[in-house]
C-alpha cells in the first residue's frame, strides 16, 4: 500500500469482537491486530485477533511478542495485510497519545483507539493514521448486520 486510507471499513462482528476484548480487559488498555484488504484508497477488517498487553498497565500497552508473531501468521496464512492495530485508552482520551504517537512503527497502518463514551457504558471507536508527532483521523463505516 503506498498511499494513506481514506476511509475504514469495520463489519459488525469486528467491530464487536474488539469491543469484547477491550472490556475483557479492563482496567487494562487492550490491544491487537486487524488484518483484512487494502482497495482503492479503502481498508476492509476482514479479522481481528487480540493480543496480550504484555504492560498489564491502564495507561500503555506493549503486544505480547509470542502474540504478536502468532498474529502475523494468522494474517500471513489468510494472505491478509495489517490494516489496523488497535487498542483501548480505558479512561480516555480518545485521541492517540504522546506515547502513541512515540511507540508506532508501521507507517500506512492505521491506529484505532477505543475510548469510553461520556456519561455511558459503551466505547466509541475512531481511526487515526499516525506520522512523526501527528495525527490524521480517517472516517470509519461500521457495517451493521
Amino acid at each position: 500500500m503506498d498511499a494513506l486510507v481514506e476511509g475504514l471499513i469495520i463489519p459488525e462482528i469486528y467491530w464487536q469482537e474488539m469491543a469484547s476484548h477491550v472490556q475483557s480487559c479492563l482496567p487494562e488498555e487492550a490491544c491487537g491486530l486487524a488484518g483484512g484488504q487494502f482497495r482503492d484508497q479503502l481498508a476492509r477488517v476482514e479479522v481481528t485477533i487480540p493480543v496480550v498487553n504484555q504492560l498489564h498497565s491502564p495507561v500503555r500497552f506493549r503486544m505480547d511478542p509470542a502474540g504478536q508473531l502468532k498474529a502475523f501468521l494468522v494474517l500471513e496464512e489468510r494472505g491478509l495485510d495489517l490494516v489496523a492495530i488497535f487498542h483501548s485508552h480505558p479512561t480516555g482520551p480518545e485521541l492517540p497519545s504522546p506515547t502513541d504517537l512515540a511507540d508506532f512503527y508501521y507507517p500506512g497502518v492505521l491506529n484505532l483507539i477505543f475510548s469510553p463514551l461520556k456519561e455511558s457504558s459503551a466505547w466509541q471507536l475512531r481511526a487515526f493514521h499516525l506520522t512523526g508527532n501527528r495525527f490524521f483521523e480517517v472516517p470509519l463505516t461500521r457495517l451493521l448486520g
